[in-house]
């Protein structure tokens, strides 16, 4: 039986880490002991960060107030992405995170009409998205019944924050991880090749049964074991450096991200309740340092003065589960900082582990090893995929852009886009293996952006079904629905003033 977790790396990754399996086992009467090794002065990366709706499930998981969260950290809601000048004639379009679809079935054969139905009259998938909405009107999830603050909407919503204050937030509510201050100077292994023990830098020996990398991009404890091996996906992600900064929030935009396309990559902004978290990611195979911060001056109409300069490169670990040690975050993957994909890997990846595994005699058999891996890999993968698709939308004003719609673009991205000349995309068209894969949901406003849709195509099947009807009084039960929750919805600025 495993009695002893240890958690390498403080930071975001390690904390959430720490509080969600001591949590699991918590809620399972197990008597296991959870202890967080944070090295001394630990500095989390800080450019400003979001999250899936996955972040919503772990702060309920462990039993965190959202409204306590968002008023300590100074986070803001994420309703999705803003996306400018992805396609080739740099038009700017929505990607919410809601599916009108969950609530209202499909039809038969998993024609989804909701999404299809704008393309099928020329407008926009995303601006019938409830998100979009309340995107557009910067709207909180949230409205006032009496003296209680409820949830305007069905969806689950993601969230902006500073990875500083989270990291300082979360290490607040701790109650019962043991925490070490130190860095890791030595990891012993016993003569399985599992990890036995890590000593620190004061020689203190820190004993486990199971161990969790937490220590980013580092891999302190998962590259010393055999069979470490990275995938390279360069391929297909090239971006690999970032100038981060923080700027005031003058727009005091405070429900999406906004991503701006430029020649050699492109700008985020996560706004916070205090400013925003902004940088350029570019790759240095197409510019030199020099040329991007000149790109990134021009963009901002100033010489920018302070910012720090972050060097990473995309991979996806072979073995993300090797022995007795888990790789969770950026010790496990990274793609690049489009979608939110890292935190939203690291909280699903953890429930996977501890959700599908029995922590009893055999658990570290091969088995259960092997089908962990394969799960969490075909996840990344899809991540992958769904990246790189915001770059097939024919934009060739440069190499960098020249490559990505040519020699860059994934082969499941191919066949992706050559189906969809044909046919109008199900959810069965983007199964494969994985956790929470990315599907319709997020694809279709993406594709429906970079104006990869034909019109006739959709106009015809729909005509085939003959659900005309169907979908006109769908869409305006779905309208009126919407007018109600945007109507009591409390406008975002209001709400952070007034009730945190």
């Amino acid at each position: 039986m495993i009695k002893k977790i240890v958690v390498i790396g403080g930071g975001t990754a390690g904390w959430i880490t720490a509080l969600f399996v001591d949590s699991f086992f918590r809620s399972k009467n197990l008597d296991v002991d959870v202890t967080l090794i944070e090295p001394n002065n630990n500095k989390p990366i800080g450019v400003g960060e979001a999250t899936t709706s996955a972040f919503s499930f772990f702060l309920d998981f462990v039993g965190i107030s959202k409204i306590e969260f968002l008023k300590e950290t100074k986070a803001t809601f994420k309703y999705g992405i803003l996306h400018k000048n992805w396609s080739s004639n740099f038009c700017s379009y929505y990607g919410p995170t809601d599916d009108p679809h969950f609530f209202i079935p499909t039809e038969k054969d998993g024609f989804e009409f909701l999404n299809a139905y704008p393309v099928s009259i020329g407008e926009s998938v995303a601006n019938h998205h409830l998100y979009t909405k309340m995107m557009k009107l910067n709207l909180s999830p949230y409205y006032i019944s009496g003296k209680d603050i409820k949830k305007s909407n069905p969806y689950i919503e993601g969230y902006h924050f500073d990875n500083f204050k989270l990291s300082s937030f979360l290490k607040r509510k701790n109650k019962n991880v043991r925490l070490f201050n130190g860095s890791v100077k030595d990891v012993c292994f016993n003569e399985k090749g599992f990890i036995k023990n890590l000593v620190l830098n004061d020689n203190s020996e820190i004993y486990g049964d199971l161990f969790f990398d937490c220590t980013g991009f580092k891999k302190v404890i998962s590259s010393k074991i055999e069979g470490f091996k990275l995938i390279d996906i360069k391929k297909y992600s090239k971006l690999n450096r970032a100038i981060a900064f923080q700027k005031e929030n003058k727009y005091k935009n405070l429900t999406y991200t906004k991503a701006t396309a430029l020649k050699n990559g492109w700008v985020w902004e996560t706004p916070t309740q205090e400013r925003i978290g902004s940088g350029y990611v570019y790759s240095d195979e197409f510019c030199n340092r020099e040329e991007a911060k000149i790109e990134l001056d021009n963009f901002l109409g100033y010489n920018l003065e302070n910012f720090e300069e972050i060097e990473f490169s995309p991979f996806i670990q072979k073995k993300p589960w090797n022995k007795n040690c888990v790789s969770l975050g950026l010790s496990c993957c990274f793609i690049e900082p489009l979608e939110s994909t890292s935190i939203h890997s690291l909280i699903t990846n953890c429930f996977e582990f501890l959700n599908t595994n029995k922590l009893q005699e055999g658990f570290f058999e091969e088995k259960n090893i092997n089908k962990y891996n394969k799960i969490i890999v075909g996840q990344q993968f899809d991540f992958l995929d769904f990246i790189n698709m915001h770059y097939q939308g024919g934009r060739k004003d440069s190499n960098f852009w020249k490559y990505m719609n040519n020699e860059g673009i994934t082969v499941r991205n191919k066949e992706i886009i050559n189906l969809s000349k044909t046919k109008f995309p199900s959810k069965d068209d983007f199964l494969r293996i994985g956790i929470n894969s990315v599907s319709t949901e997020l694809f279709i406003p993406v594709l429906d952006g970079l104006k990869i849709f034909d019109k006739k195509v959709v106009n015809k099947k729909i005509a085939e079904l003959n659900i005309k009807n169907k979908i006109y009084k769908t869409f305006n039960e779905i309208n009126l629905a919407h007018e109600e929750i945007l109507k009591k919805s409390i406008e975002s600025k209001s709400f952070f003033s007034s009730f945190l």
